[in-house]
């Protein structure tokens, strides 16, 4: 299981990387965009559409990192509302968004293949190269989720090691919240 974390944290790493350079590629593309358009009187056709699938992958790609640092969006009501099994929601949900990453990659996978045919507008790329990104990422939030499973599932037959971390995650012995470490949104709603 430790390859597994190290593959993780490997991948965390340089996707990390890519969004930083998507960014500042996507911003640079912009300015030439804007920069032709008002100083140079010129249509640039290409620009738009480049920031658009730039910021797409982008998008999916820090979709993968927020899945590995659990800071996307989920409803607490039950983990709230019923603190004594709530090791074992936090690893059914897991679970579950494993098989749904699972099935998307499938899906993706599939998509990819339909959309090699197609060429986007103005860039006359593949379309398959714009949608693999789905696939792509979804691997990856797989990969996480599985990393986190593995890694941070408490055993909740051990109740101590139960207790423990659900205190490390703010969450005290009688069910109320203490202070969210991650800025959470309020009652009922918080990041896994």
């Amino acid at each position: 299981m430790f390859l597994l974390h190290k593959i993780s944290d490997g991948l965390d790493w340089f996707v990390r990387k890519a969004i930083t350079f998507a960014l500042v590629w996507m911003t640079l593309v912009m300015i030439f965009q804007v920069a032709g358009r008002h100083f140079l009187d010129i249509g640039i056709t290409w620009t738009e559409e480049m920031a658009k699938y730039t910021m797409v992958w982008m998008i999916f790609l820090a979709n993968s990192v927020a899945s590995r640092d659990g800071t996307q969006m989920k409803v607490t009501v039950l983990e709230e509302a019923f603190p004594s099994i709530r090791p074992w929601l936090v690893a059914l949900q897991r679970i579950i968004s494993l098989i749904y990453f699972a099935i998307v990659v499938k899906i993706g996978i599939d998509m990819v293949g339909n959309a090699m045919k197609q060429t986007s507008p103005n860039m006359g790329i593949s379309m398959g190269i714009v949608y693999s990104v789905i696939p792509a990422a979804c691997a990856l939030m797989f990969l996480h989720t599985l990393s986190r499973l593995v890694k941070r599932a408490p055993d909740p037959l051990n109740e101590p090691e139960s207790q423990a971390i659900l205190q490390a995650e703010g969450q005290a012995d009688d069910g109320s919240r203490a202070e969210p470490r991650d800025g959470g949104a309020g009652k009922g709603v918080g990041v896994s």
